[in-house]
């Protein structure tokens, strides 16, 4: 799931975010492999990273790294 293709585009993409499951945000199932979380992890974190966005879209992609971050964690958590 590629951002700009959620309804809505880049607006309340975070109150949008803050409303899913950890493994809904990376696009993975529950039951996904460590190596299919880091995957999504990795290729959801370039699209957000704040050093790579626009600077009026700099403050969404900070929170939205934020939210991908603890997504991330939490799936990990007894995984690894």
């Amino acid at each position: 799931m590629k951002w700009k293709n959620l309804n809505g585009g880049y607006v309340g993409l975070v109150e949008r975010l803050n409303n899913l499951p950890p493994h809904e945000i990376l696009g993975v199932p529950e039951n996904a492999s460590v190596g299919d979380i880091k995957k999504a992890y990795r290729k959801k974190i370039s699209i957000s990273h704040p050093d790579r966005s626009s600077p009026f879209m700099r403050e969404t992609d900070e929170e939205v790294t934020k939210l991908l971050n603890l997504a991330y964690k939490n799936l990990m958590r007894g995984r690894e």
